[in-house]
């Protein structure tokens, strides 16, 4: 569709979905050894936040992301098979380098052999970067776009920078995006 000199992009979102790690930690557990001395109560009730989701053991970027990404194919009616593109997002860089997370969640969803599979680290605009990457891709006939987002931040919190170790949590969420004609 054509307006003038822009060029709409016919995309929308078919489905989404979350995940949050299994381990809850307590905000009276970090303030004793991020702030020892202070009344847990009042910390609490000024950050806001009693606990938070952290990622345990066996838990990771990716298998947040996967858990998010079933989910997200079950809600918009999408069999995995169908998925041409995954885009994994993540402030916190995935799980390594090299071979990109994304690759780990199509294996994880068996997809290895039928979509290509990438990381995007963009901080706090990762997913409106991976959102424009979706829609173009199915702009140009390849989609469905699984994009896939995984923060583990406390893989790198510690209790000496108390302002991020309390109030930072770890989450995956997931979107198909498809044409809009669907």
């Amino acid at each position: 569709v054509s307006t003038g000199m822009a060029r709409v992009i016919a995309a929308r979102v078919l489905g989404t979905g979350v995940a949050r790690p299994a381990r809850t930690v307590h905000s009276r557990t970090l303030l004793a050894e991020a702030m020892p001395g202070r009344d847990p109560e009042a910390m609490i009730q000024r950050i806001g936040i009693e606990t938070r989701a952290w990622i345990g053991e066996g838990e990771s970027a990716a298998t947040l992301g996967v858990r998010a990404a079933r989910e997200a194919l079950h809600a918009a009616d999408i069999a995995p098979e169908a998925v041409r593109r995954i885009i994994f997002v993540s402030s916190t860089g995935g799980d390594r380098l090299i071979p990109a997370t994304a690759n780990d969640i199509a294996d994880a969803l068996e997809l290895s052999d039928t979509c290509d599979a990438f990381d995007v680290n963009n901080a706090c605009v990762g997913f409106l970067t991976a959102f424009d990457l979706a829609a173009r891709s199915v702009a140009t006939w390849l989609g469905p776009v699984l994009i896939v987002v995984g923060e583990v931040f406390s893989r790198y919190l510690r209790p000496s920078a108390p302002r991020p170790y309390l109030v930072m949590s770890d989450a995956g969420a997931a979107a198909v995006v498809g044409t809009a004609e669907r």
